[in-house]
């Protein structure tokens, strides 16, 4: 869905090669905020339901 929606997602941009090539994505800014509000390891994001 965000393919092509900007700079970050453009389809020959760093961020979507990355994820076609299996490399994790970076935690997003909003993630580690929220987790580090809730005194939550924001790592953990990946692994949550």
């Amino acid at each position: 869905m965000n393919l092509n929606t900007c700079h970050v997602w453009a389809d020959d941009g760093e961020q979507v090669t990355a994820i076609r090539n299996n490399e994790p994505m970076e935690i997003p800014v909003w993630i580690v905020k929220r987790f580090n509000k809730l005194g939550l390891d924001p790592t953990a994001w990946r692994n949550s339901d």
